[in-house]
């Protein structure tokens, strides 16, 4: 299987959404978010497309400059998500995607990566170990309407 990744542009924000959409499982559009990130310098979605130019799946990558969990700098490479459709998982793309963002944010001066999933995630808490992630935290969040 011959894959490629390339950064994404303006007229892959489709792809991006219907994604995305996926991965969140959200009904929210997110075109005119995608719209800004990619004019955004701290921000870079990568695509993995096959041998056909069919897109397969994304990694979104942005600089955080806060307080990341485990981190000890404020200038973190952060994996905010990643989305591979279903049958091209378990073939490396995944790790092709995350071996993109690191370079990526090397490039930035990063000396730290970092992600998160759902404590619950299973299949992504996996996914991180094998491509390299280690856990340094588990957290459960509360709110409250007031």
């Amino acid at each position: 299987m011959k894959i490629k990744i390339r950064i994404a542009i303006e007229d892959d924000i489709d792809f991006l959404v219907q994604f995305a959409k996926q991965l969140y499982n959200s009904g929210e559009d997110l075109h005119e978010d995608f719209h800004n990130l990619l004019k955004d310098d701290d921000a870079v979605v990568f695509l993995a497309y096959d041998q056909n130019k069919n897109v397969i799946g994304f990694a979104h990558v942005e600089i955080r400059h806060d307080y990341v969990e485990g981190c000890k700098t404020n200038n973190v490479g952060y994996l905010e998500g990643i989305f591979l459709q279903p049958e091209y998982r378990s073939f490396g793309v995944g790790k092709m995607l995350v071996e993109k963002a690191i370079k990526w944010a090397k490039e930035k001066g990063c000396t730290e990566f970092a992600s998160d999933c759902e404590v619950s995630n299973d299949i992504s808490v996996k996914f991180h170990e094998s491509v390299g992630f280690h856990e340094v935290n588990r957290i459960v969040c509360f709110k409250m309407d007031i």
